[in-house]
Order: C-alpha cells, then structure tokens, then sequence
C-alpha cells in the first residue's frame, strides 16, 4: 500500500521576521544577512504553530500520523514539538530535509556537547541535546548542516561573507532529497509527516510557489518519487 507524506513548513523564524521588515524599509539593499544563526521562531511564528496545533487536530492528523520527521534546525524542531503536541507519534531528527543552506539561519548547532562552542551559539550557546531534552539527536553527525564534513573545524562565521563559501548547490539539496525519498520508503510506516522548509518543500514535491509558514502539504509516496526517476 502507498504512503502519504505530509509535508509541513516550519511557523515564522526571526530571521523570516527579519526579511519582511528589510523589504518594507528597503534596508536589505545594505544588510544581505543579519546573522541570526540557527533562528528560532518569531512571536508570531509561536503564534502560527498554536493555529497549526489546532488544524492538526482538527484534521486528526494527531491520530493519522505515524512517524514525524523533524530536521534539526530549530524553527522546525519548535514547530513539530509544538504542532505535534499531544501525538503519540514518535519524532526522528534527520538532517537529509534540512533548509538548504543559504543564510546565517541555516547553520545549526552541535547535536550534543563539542570542543568547538562557537560552532553552536545560540539560545546561550547550548546544544540541541540541551536545548530540546526530549529528542533523540544521537544520529546526527558534527556539523550536520553542511553537505562535507570540514577537513578541520571552521570558524564561527560572522558575516555574510564567511557564509559564502558555506552555501549549498541545487546538486547537494537534489541528493537530500534523494535520501530523504528513501528513508521514507524503508520505513514501515504509512502516514509520515516531515517538518522542514520552504526551498527544501518546493524543489522536493517541484512546487511552483513555497509553502506558507505552518501550511501542510500531503502527497503520496509513490507521486513524490515520480518527481525524482
């Protein structure tokens, strides 16, 4: 029997905040990166993760759902704890549907303590282990968010331009997702939701336009696979 994957956007991060705010006041123009690493949810983007909590159980997709796939970021980890609040479903962490890496915002942090603390500033530095108790983040690797594991410890970026070198390639994103298309078909169940991100969402199911923030997206398996022969 097929399965259905749904797809759900993350609520609004503050650097989502951030991008809005630049465009109104045209301040984007002189500052390409305010440097938030790692963002968490905005206010409002709590805000669109308690409406989420609601037209999930409106839908019963708390009782539907099987399996949440989270990615590592933590507006994602934030939307799905919150979402998905109440579910019996268990929550796995992958980094294959993470945001591909672009900004500052897409850099995460250490699954667990490092001799590196730069690497994981934000919330006070802690790591996601400390930060979010609940989850497993025992399969993820050092320095997950970027596509190679550096020949040795890069530096805490703190500009736009040490970003750069960073970013990923629509190559690295489309094996990702190739991964991430085949961790959804060995696993045994039926109903999977993934929380993760808008560029991520859109080249995966090949949308023309990005999800809104906490909007749910379902597709079949076997149609999402079809996508990428």
């Amino acid at each position: 029997m097929d399965k259905t994957i749904y797809f759900v956007r993350h609520g609004e991060s503050t650097f989502n905040e951030w991008r809005t705010r630049s465009i109104l006041t045209f301040s984007w123009i002189f500052v390409k990166d305010p440097m938030i690493i790692d963002a968490p949810l905005s206010r409002k983007g709590e805000q669109q993760v308690a409406s989420l909590h609601q037209e999930i159980l409106d839908k019963k997709l708390h009782e539907t759902v099987e399996l949440i796939i989270t990615s590592p970021l933590t507006r994602a980890i934030q939307t799905t704890l919150g979402g998905f609040e109440g579910s019996a479903a268990p929550v796995q962490v992958h980094a294959c549907c993470r945001e591909m890496l672009d900004t500052a915002c897409d850099i995460g942090r250490q699954p667990a303590g490092t001799a590196d603390p730069g690497a994981m500033r934000n919330l006070n530095g802690s790591d996601l282990a400390a930060a979010f108790g609940a989850l497993d983040f025992t399969g993820l690797q050092d320095y997950w968010w970027l596509p190679e594991m550096p020949a040795a410890l890069p530096q805490p970026p703190t500009t736009a331009k040490d970003v750069a070198p960073l970013r990923e390639t629509t190559v690295d994103v489309d094996r990702r997702i190739r991964q991430l298309l085949a961790l959804l078909r060995d696993l045994p169940q039926r109903h999977i939701a993934v929380v993760c991100h808008s560029s991520f969402i859109k080249r995966a199911t090949k949308a023309t336009r990005k999800l809104a923030n906490c909007e749910i997206h379902a597709i079949a398996l076997r149609d999402l696979e079809a996508l990428h022969p």
